[in-house]
């Protein structure tokens, strides 16, 4: 054993410093390297249309759909007050009655978005009722009020407005002039009133589906 007859702590402290220097150099490259993927998803993250940018819409989406929910059922009790209310501020004095629209309860649908993900459609159809045995006809600009404020007319706790998630679904409409000369055989006039009847008429808002496991 004469190789190790004059060893000391100093030759000891670098012959280990030889035999770890490649673990070493090894530690120091894989910490280089560690540090230049988290630099360079900082910046792919933080550049516009990057990551962090889709949180804060994806964050701002449920937030919204969160205070909607709060609005249509905690504050105003049930979707068919949302939408009763919406439509008589649509309405001028005496333009409208209760009885002339019935808001049906609200029906689920599954869907599955563009990105493959779970959803269901929870759906308020609104029927529009004869009056005096015949079909309840709008005015467009009562019309577009309609759509206008049931989109876009939700309101926080406080009274701020909100970007409403109740969209329009399903519209058919009939110009009134064209089904009473379709119904007698007439031809239609030149001119067409501005009187229109809603064949149907629904609301949609869509929320994520947990898949049943």
């Amino acid at each position: 054993m004469k190789l190790f007859a004059n060893f000391d702590l100093y030759k000891g402290v670098i012959l280990a410093s030889v035999l770890l220097l490649p673990g070493a150099g090894w530690w120091i490259q894989s910490t280089r390297n560690a540090i230049e993927s988290a630099n360079r998803a900082l910046t792919e993250a933080n550049k516009i249309g990057g990551l962090l940018e889709e949180i804060g819409k994806l964050n701002k989406q449920l937030k919204t759909v969160e205070e909607n929910r709060v609005n249509t059922s905690s504050q105003t009790g049930s979707t068919d007050l949302y939408f009763e209310g919406q439509i008589f501020r649509s309405a001028m004095a005496g333009q409208l009655a209760k009885d002339q629209f019935k808001i049906n309860p609200p029906r689920e649908e599954n869907v599955t978005t563009g990105q493959k993900q779970a959803a269901r459609d929870i759906v308020v159809k609104i029927d529009w009722l004869p009056r005096s045995n015949k079909d309840f006809t709008f005015f467009r600009d009562f019309l577009f009020a309609v759509l206008f404020n049931c989109e876009s007319s939700a309101r926080s706790a406080n009274s701020e407005p909100l970007p409403s998630i109740w969209k329009l679904y399903t519209l058919k409409i009939t110009n009134a002039t064209i089904a009473k000369s379709l119904a007698q055989q007439l031809a239609p006039p030149a001119e067409l009133a501005d009187e229109w009847i809603v064949r149907e008429m629904a609301f949609a808002r869509r929320e994520p589906r947990k898949e049943k496991r």
